[in-house]
């Protein structure tokens, strides 16, 4: 089922798997939707692409998966089955975390952090694959930053004039950095 919080009682704003919020200011549109994926879906990312609502998420907190669904425009809720995205790469073996939809020359790609466990340490890695018609993964690939650190993550990919670069924060105090891929 879904959720919908209209704002018309005080049990509308809280649901099971949803957290609880307080009360929007009356400026505040009062409509909040609780997507419900299958298991343990988080950190999601949705897309409006070529006339489909898309959704990606993780499965797990470690050694997770990532999923597509479709959602229904109207309900926001998953339509038919959730299908595993099957990415390849020796920098993801350890997991597949945090999705975030692009688009590059017109093409739906995913950015999302692969993670490797080598000699029992945990690296994370900054990974982009361009996704096919049917949303399958073609050959996943790592954007290449001479000063990457051991744990990366949330870079922010977009086209500029044709050439796919990523906004990125490299320290919590730092500077924003703009790499050209």
């Amino acid at each position: 089922g879904q959720c919908i919080a209209d704002g018309k009682s005080e049990e509308a704003w809280t649901c099971k798997g949803c957290v609880a919020r307080p009360r929007p200011a009356a400026d505040v549109p009062h409509t909040i939707t609780c997507i419900k994926t299958p298991g343990h879906g988080f950190n999601p990312s949705i897309i409006d692409w070529r006339g489909r609502l898309l959704l990606c998420y993780r499965d797990a907190f470690g050694g997770s998966n990532l999923w597509i669904a479709e959602l229904n425009r109207q309900t926001l809720q998953i339509v038919g089955p959730a299908l595993p995205l099957t990415l390849e790469h020796r920098l993801c073996k350890g997991g597949k975390e945090d999705p975030r939809f692009f688009l590059y020359r017109d093409r739906l790609h995913l950015a999302f952090s692969g993670v490797e466990v080598r000699n029992g340490k945990i690296f994370v890695h900054v990974l982009f694959v361009r996704l096919m018609a049917d949303l399958r993964g073609e050959k996943v690939w790592e954007p290449l930053y001479a000063d990457r650190n051991p744990w990366e993550k949330n870079w922010g990919p977009f086209e500029l004039d044709g050439e796919l670069y990523s906004v990125y924060q490299p320290h919590v105090r730092g500077h924003h950095v703009v790499l050209h891929h």
